[in-house]
């Protein structure tokens, strides 16, 4: 029930933000406008703390790609992150994921006060999973650990049905 009450109602447009990002690949990206799907889940962090969170949303999510029908993406906002450090995280980030996904784990270190604005980000310290449709509208988000049934609100949001 905690989860569910956690889900908030969503429908914010995001288009005209577009929020700057590097790309693990080392790309520059920006946020909703370069999501290579007209749907995307991405999976949030601002904190070390809430990174186990993303990486076992992310994990989930990757097991129900095909479910999904949707690209899927992870953002560390590393603002926060002393510059001399950042450099370490990245690098630890780069040795954890596989490099077929650097393109789709963007890291982002200005803004992180408009991040947390733009996906209603209430605790540093938790994963931020959000559906992007048509690259700038957020319909779905929670803030949390990983249940299966918030990973069933979320295939439910994406096929359309009220569960």
């Amino acid at each position: 029930m905690i989860a569910i009450v956690k889900i908030l109602a969503a429908g914010i447009l995001i288009a005209g933000l577009n929020l700057p990002t590097l790309g693990l690949d080392g790309q520059p990206h920006l946020f909703p406008a370069d999501l290579s799907q007209e749907r995307a889940v991405v999976v949030v962090t601002f904190s070390k703390a809430a990174s186990e969170q993303a990486t076992e949303w992310t994990r989930k999510l990757r097991e129900n790609e095909k479910t999904l029908a949707a690209g899927i993406y992870q953002i560390a906002v590393l603002e926060d992150v002393p510059a001399f450090f950042r450099a370490f995280v990245v690098s630890g980030l780069k040795r954890a994921i596989p490099k077929a996904l650097y393109d789709h784990f963007w890291i982002a270190t200005s803004l992180s006060k408009e991040w947390q604005k733009q996906l209603r980000a209430e605790s540093l310290d938790e994963a931020h999973v959000v559906v992007v449709e048509g690259r700038g509208e957020i319909t779905w988000r929670f803030s949390g650990v990983f249940s299966e049934s918030t990973l069933r609100s979320l295939l439910a949001a994406l096929s359309g049905r009220k569960d």
